[in-house]
């Protein structure tokens, strides 16, 4: 016997994040109504990479979403705070009137954006 076939591997198929979450469910479900009457050694149980396949499915489109989201939200307070910085005053209170008018006008725009959204 070779050292190579002395020990068993075990393979794991390639994680599939794009497969839509409603497949991916049903065919977790489709395999859970199988049962054996001991698990065989060395493959893999099917019940077990469904369901990471599962929990998986459609992440990768969350995480580009985020990244998006996450990129204009951080636009959004550059572009406000460059535009009116309240930091080129020297009264405290202009200061902070500055700062209020940036979230006040972020604020109004988030609004702004969730009102429409609803509405279309």
């Amino acid at each position: 016997m070779s050292r190579f076939n002395r020990e068993v591997r075990r393979v794991i198929p390639p994680i599939d994040s794009t497969k839509d979450p409603n497949q991916a469910k049903h065919e977790f479900e489709e395999s859970k109504q199988y049962t054996l009457g001991s698990k065989p050694n060395g493959n893999i149980d099917l019940t077990v990479a469904l369901w990471g396949d599962y929990k998986r499915a459609g992440m990768k489109e969350r995480h580009t979403g985020g990244a998006i989201a996450l990129f204009f939200w951080v636009l959004d307070i550059t572009t406000t705070f460059v535009g009116r910085n309240p930091f080129r005053y020297t009264n405290p209170a202009a200061i902070l009137g500055c700062f209020a008018y940036n979230c006040a006008s972020m604020m109004a725009g988030e609004i702004g954006y969730n009102i429409w959204k609803l509405t279309k």
